[in-house]
């Protein structure tokens, strides 16, 4: 039963009758006019097609029918109908997708290579269908397409491998491919110079390269770069064709190469990325790029430049943190020998070289294998020049080779965004993908930097003070250089480069250090390694932020034809990412008060196809209208790679912000590695810094005056020796007079209270406290003296500091002051004669805890240290440590902090100068 009719949702459209069945039957759409048909947009599909099958008095059974949009050939379904169908829409019904995907495939069989040529034709926008495509792969459509592809040449081809590529674009039902299919495509891209086949071929190798095993836009998992590798190993002439074609001048063709060159760059696998980057390297692709970068390009392909410079910093990172552990390292190192045609001396090989050690591969760890390549290729091309260094002697004052170019690499790799692999660059500099070069020139200035250094120094300075002292001013010198050539547009940017590194002197640089110190600081390898780590979590975090501003969504201005629509119509549209980041949804509106939810939205955008992002004058939203108002560079498009009478999407923010957050949002969820917004990166680049500056406050050591060496002098003896236990004085002070303790000699040392067993402090029960032997009778070990509590000990469960220490606290675990009110007090020899004896004093009102025991950290190694206090009324506090996992550690007998007065009040003693050096040669921090 049909619901009941609302005039909201009843449209008027005109339905013509165009099914033909391959095999004849039903009436023609050429004898059977169109009907009017008022629609109601709630009924379903089916319902629709009945009752008009009804009408045209067809005998076609049911499911063997569609509906399809007139004009755009839409299917129309469920989900759609109310997006797709307006009053006066042109709707026509059809063969269903199994009918006309069967009735494909037959034509496809076909011997009329007209007809076959038809049908791949109209294949490119079927298969965009995911109806249609689960029919036709169904039926074996995939496997009869793969071989019209092998089979094919001219439009044909190109109809065919659009298709493969529209069918691609639903990501499952394609997982089948051979070897030797995507070797046949490799060398069509080889082969073949026509753009309408060279373009989808491309994105078709680009697609299978990306849809690997960590792939978060595809179900399909079976490829890979691996994959694809091994099919250009079979294809040799593919990788020179690609760099060929970018020194050509047809752009289109430049375009696919560059693309695809970048897309295997950034998917290569650890096991081939360092053969493949070689095999590149040595046709020359970046001499190729920096010739591009100097001539201008239009934006779209200075963005594919600009990516290609990131890529090779990221892979001179790589290089930078590979072990030089390795064959490769001893196979380059044996040719630096070589090279220098010296004559080994029996212990004296490496060193002949300027290395500090016959261990070269030790102090190359610093730079890593591109440090070891780049010395290795200096040497090999420079040859002449490298064998001037060499032999370097310790007596003379030479510049050890091998030490200059290790620090010259490490210059190189700090400055040049080497040390993080990531480039806040948001325009094309040609110097950086000039390492060897920029290296060979840095040698020289440093050679003569050092040369001026021992002229002007004493003479009696160490070759590693100078050296340390040179290479801070050569990166002072080369920083600044690279921050002023920042334009790649003339052909001389290495020219410029060298003649500015060599117009400074020594001198002059010299003064430029005074106040770039603090930038010296920030490019050391350890500020490189948290920059690196900080830049990570920038870059994640503004990514995220990105995308959650778009599953928030957004007004956007709405456009027509002609301009900005009038505020009588719908002047807004809303644009919203779905919670699972695969469709875009946006609707138009006559105000932006409410935002919808992004399900309430009648349009929706598939983010899994193949899109092309355009912005500013050259995008459609700009360019294909007159939005005279409008500053272009808040206008971007979506463009469709695949298809081009699919109409863009389009975007005209309301703010500059709005579109750093969209278009960034945009390329993260298509999967772009790599943001380039110029605000977006100074937003990480800001946070990174910052948080590098806040990590520095920790380690800086400011104002702290901790002694090199040494161990202060022992003050004189106090005057006299009333001891208690405690951390601090009554508040009212004690009598000096009052001395319950006498003696006339005492010697404190390292001292330890005996702890109970690990497993009894961890129980920290009832029984335990209960037990005094098992707190080692209350007894403290000085040296060769007994310090020992007399009298009966009080239960420790009513204690203050027991119940603290029942807490498990880390604090402290001791005595509460009130457990020792009247005790007994003993200090003797291990031979058994009395020294000192007598009750000890306190409040019972202020609890004072007498030993703290704390844990503290040793050479590496955690132990229990105990910290024992004795406090003096004359004015003396002392001090032992002692550690069961250090126990030939060098502590003080004893370490004092006078407290001036006769009857100081609640004092609060600071560890002395040798506590503090005690402190920090232990690890140990506590207070006292």
């Amino acid at each position: 039963m049909s619901p009941k009719m609302d005039s909201k949702n009843v449209v008027r459209v005109n339905i013509f009758w165009a099914y033909e069945h391959p095999g004849g039957g039903g009436p023609s759409s050429s004898n059977q006019p169109p009907i009017e048909y008022d629609l109601n947009l709630e009924l379903n599909v089916q319902t629709i097609i009945k009752e008009v099958h009804g009408r045209f008095k067809s005998n076609v059974s049911l499911d063997m029918l569609c509906m399809r949009v007139l004009d755009t050939e839409h299917l129309v379904g469920e989900k759609d109908m109310r997006s797709l169908i307006q009053n006066g829409t042109n709707l026509k019904i059809v063969a269903a997708p199994k009918v006309m995907a069967a009735n494909m495939i037959k034509q496809l069989d076909s011997d009329d290579e007209f007809a076959v040529k038809r049908t791949l034709f109209q294949l490119q926008k079927l298969l965009k269908e995911s109806t249609f495509m689960d029919e036709f792969i169904s039926r074996d459509g995939l496997e009869r397409l793969q071989e019209w592809i092998i089979a094919s040449q001219g439009n044909a081809l190109a109809y065919a491998l659009t298709s493969l590529l529209s069918l691609m674009e639903h990501n499952h039902g394609w997982d089948n491919f051979d070897l030797k299919f995507i070797s046949t495509l490799v060398s069509i891209i080889v082969k073949q110079n026509m753009v309408n086949i060279c373009r989808p071929a491309t994105a078709i190798i680009i697609k299978l390269v990306i849809s690997d095993s960590t792939s978060n836009t595809s179900r399909v998992h079976s490829y890979g770069f691996d994959i694809v590798h091994e099919a250009i190993l079979l294809q040799s002439a593919f990788l020179p064709t690609l760099i060929q074609r970018l020194k050509g001048t047809e752009y289109l063709l430049q375009l696919n190469s560059m693309n695809l060159i970048n897309a295997l760059l950034r998917h290569a696998t650890p096991p081939f990325k360092t053969e493949f980057y070689n095999t590149l390297d040595s046709l020359g692709i970046r001499k190729v790029v920096i010739h591009l970068m100097q001539l201008s390009p239009t934006e779209e392909f200075r963005k594919l430049l600009l990516e290609f410079q990131k890529l090779i910093v990221m892979e001179a990172n790589r290089r930078k943190k590979l072990t030089v552990m390795s064959k490769t390292t001893d196979h380059l190192l044996e040719q630096l020998w070589s090279a220098s045609g010296l004559v080994e001396r029996p212990g004296y090989k490496w060193t002949q070289l300027g290395f500090e050690t016959e261990f070269p591969k030790r102090e190359l760890a610093q730079v890593g294998l591109l440090g070891v390549e780049l010395i290795h290729i200096y040497a090999v091309k420079n040859h002449s020049e490298y064998r001037t260094y060499l032999p370097y002697s310790h007596s003379a004052p030479s510049c050890p080779f091998a030490r200059m170019a290790i620090e010259v690499a490490d210059i190189i790799g700090g400055i040049c965004d080497l040390g993080t692999g990531y480039t806040t660059a948001s325009k094309c500099q040609p110097l950086m993908l000039m390492f060897e070069e920029m290296f060979a020139v840095l040698i020289d200035i440093f050679h003569q930097f050092w040369d001026s250094a021992i002229a002007n120094s004493s003479g009696s300075e160490e070759a590693g003070s100078v050296m340390l002292r040179v290479s801070s001013f050569v990166r002072v010198h080369f920083r600044k250089v690279i921050q002023n050539i920042d334009s790649p547009a003339s052909s001389d940017v290495f020219k410029r480069f060298v003649d500015e590194m060599q117009s400074v002197q020594y001198s002059e640089v010299k003064e430029r250090y005074l106040i770039d110190d603090e930038q010296d600081l920030m490019s050391r390898a350890p500020v490189s390694m948290l920059r690196e780590r900080l830049d990570k979590e920038s870059q994640l975090l503004v990514k995220q932020q990105r995308i959650n501003c778009m599953i928030r969504g957004g007004w956007f201005h709405n456009v027509k034809d002609k301009g900005l629509m009038s505020s009588a119509t719908n002047p807004y549209r809303f644009y919203v990412l779905a919670p699972h980041m695969r469709d875009l949804y946006y609707g138009d509106f006559p105000n932006n008060g409410v935002r919808p939810e992004w399900h309430q939205l009648p349009e929706k955008v598939n983010l899994t196809q193949s899109w092309t992002l355009a912005t500013g004058a050259s995008s459609p939203a700009f360019s294909s209208r007159k939005l005279s108002t409008v500053d272009p560079k808040r206008c971007f498009s979506l463009v469709s790679a695949v298809d081009d009478s699919q109409p863009p999407v389009d975007f005209v923010c309301m703010t500059d912000v709005q579109i750093g957050e969209w278009t960034d949002g945009l390329k993260v969820i298509m999967n772009h590695l790599i943001m380039e917004f110029k605000e977006t990166n100074e937003y990480i680049k800001i946070l990174t810094e910052v948080g590098v500056k806040i990590a520095l406050l920790d380690i800086t050591g400011e104002d702290i005056n901790i002694p090199a060496s040494g161990v202060p002098a022992v003050p004189e003896y106090p005057q006299s020796w009333g001891f208690y236990y405690d951390e601090g004085l009554p508040e009212e002070g004690i009598d000096p007079g009052s001395s319950i303790i006498s003696a006339s000699e005492l010697s404190l040392g390292p001292g330890i209270i005996n702890p109970p067993t690990n497993d009894q402090e961890d129980d920290f029960d009832e029984e335990w406290w209960n037990e005094p032997d098992l707190y080692g009778r209350d007894e403290l070990l000085i040296n060769d003296y007994h310090i020992g509590l007399g009298g009966t000990l009080p239960r420790r469960s009513k204690s203050p500091v027991a119940s603290h220490a029942r807490s498990k606290s880390p604090a402290s675990v001791g005595y509460g002051a009130d457990s020792f009110l009247g005790r007994t007090l003993s200090i003797e020899r291990r031979s058994g004669s009395s020294i000192l004896k007598g009750p000890l004093m306190g409040r019972s009102s202020s609890p004072r805890p007498s030993v703290h025991r704390r844990e503290g950290s040793f050479g590496g190694m955690v132990g229990a240290t105990n910290l024992f206090s004795l406090a003096s009324p004359g004015g003396s506090f002392h001090y032992g440590l002692h550690s069961a996992s250090s126990p030939s550690l060098n502590i003080p007998d004893r370490v004092d902090s006078v407290i001036p007065g006769d009857s100081p009040a609640r004092p609060s003693p600071q560890p002395s100068p040798g506590v503090m050096n005690l402190l920090s040669q232990t690890g140990f921090y506590g207070s006292n």
